[in-house]
């Protein structure tokens, strides 16, 4: 596999389900060969998007780094948080940023075309599966390749011993996001 995958997480909490739950997804990838760079959202300080703060100062400095982390990258990995049945803030605004036109850059270059794979939990029943409905409809618009296989885990605060899924379906799920991330991506990298 010749691909880079870009992973985070859409919670900033610490000890966050959805950060455990990713680290299984990126153990995953890893094991069957891929090149992960995983990033905290937390580091890049980006303002909250605003076409007028753009116009008047340009892209803010912590968003370039942000997107020169998406340029390098073929794939990305992501741990959906849900907050009251959506996407998080955090997640929204890294993809807002990253999607913005820059030089000689159009308008979602550094998005379209990427591969993109997510994880969920929660607390309640429906895994962050809502979340995922928003965010695979944004992946759609800005021209992504989704991995069709995901996973939603309910009831995630107790899915969990210290950092291993208790549940081998939960982890065997996991292991479908992990293999149609790596074998699409190794597929499209291969074409190139």
């Amino acid at each position: 596999m010749t691909g880079k995958i870009l992973s985070f997480a859409g919670s900033s909490r610490r000890g966050s389900l959805t950060r455990k739950l990713l680290d299984v997804a990126i153990g995953a990838c890893r094991a069957r060969g891929a090149d992960i760079t995983d990033i905290d959202l937390r580091g890049y300080d980006l303002p909250i998007y605003d076409g007028d703060l753009e116009l008047a100062h340009g892209i803010p400095a912590s968003a370039l780094r942000l997107r020169a982390e998406f340029r390098r990258h073929d794939a990305l990995l992501i741990g959906v948080t849900e907050y009251n049945g959506g996407v998080t803030p955090l997640l929204k605004n890294a993809l807002d940023w990253a999607s913005r036109p820059h030089g000689d850059e159009p308008n979602l270059s550094l998005i379209r075309g990427k591969v993109a794979a997510m994880v969920s939990c929660s607390a309640g029943a429906m895994g962050g599966s809502r979340a995922q409905a928003h965010l695979r409809q944004s992946f759609q618009v800005m021209g992504c390749l989704l991995v069709p296989e995901t996973v939603t885990l309910p009831f995630a605060e107790t899915a969990f011993e210290g950092a291993v899924l208790k549940d081998p379906l939960a982890g065997r799920f996991v292991d479908m996001v992990a293999d149609g991330l790596v074998t699409l991506l190794g597929r499209l990298s291969a074409g190139r």
